[in-house]
């Protein structure tokens, strides 16, 4: 039915095409891509600065799937950031020490990890802090619905960015 329905076809049961038994009932996912649109707000607040000239530390907040690779890729490596993922390095202390490593040469790091606790996010704080460096932090607010649909997109669309793949759990575990 989604098919058809993405390709503007009338999509029909056998046994209501063939029998001519009423139409079946049948509910949408709760997202709906057709109600994205891209002129929304990139960040906010609008005045903010994307970037910093200064070494610094972002630390990514979302959802597996909330587009916190992409969004990296296109906006903060081009700019010269260090990406730190846990989906490469394996482990959050990896990550630490990779976050470490890139601050004391003067790099600014984003760490692209889902970071959904404040414990998660406060080793890399306190890495910043202690390297004297600001941290912020990026919120990517979505829903369960949108991060499952995005999920299921990038698993049939070919891409450059490596993901893990993610099941259902992990979803409702972030959640």
């Amino acid at each position: 039915m989604q098919f058809a329905l993405n390709i503007g076809l009338q999509f029909h049961t056998p046994e209501e095409y063939f029998l001519g038994w009423k139409v079946a009932p049948f509910c949408l996912p709760a997202f709906d891509p057709r109600e994205c649109t891209s002129t929304g707000r990139l960040y906010d607040p609008p005045s903010a600065s994307l970037t910093s000239s200064r070494p610094e530390v972002i630390v990514a907040v979302g959802f597996p799937a909330s587009g916190k690779s992409t969004f990296f890729q296109t906006h903060m490596i081009p700019k010269g950031y260090l990406q730190v993922s846990r989906d490469e390095l394996g482990s959050w202390q990896n990550c630490v020490s990779k976050c470490r490593e890139a601050l004391r040469k003067g790099q600014s790091v984003v760490i692209d990890n889902t970071n959904p606790d404040p414990e998660s996010r406060k080793r890399y704080v306190d890495v910043a802090n202690a390297e004297g460096v600001p941290c912020r932090c990026f919120n990517f607010s979505l829903s369960l619905d949108q991060a499952k649909h995005n999920n299921r997109f990038r698993e049939m669309v070919p891409s450059d960015v490596k993901h893990a793949k993610v099941n259902d759990m992990v979803f409702h575990s972030y959640k």
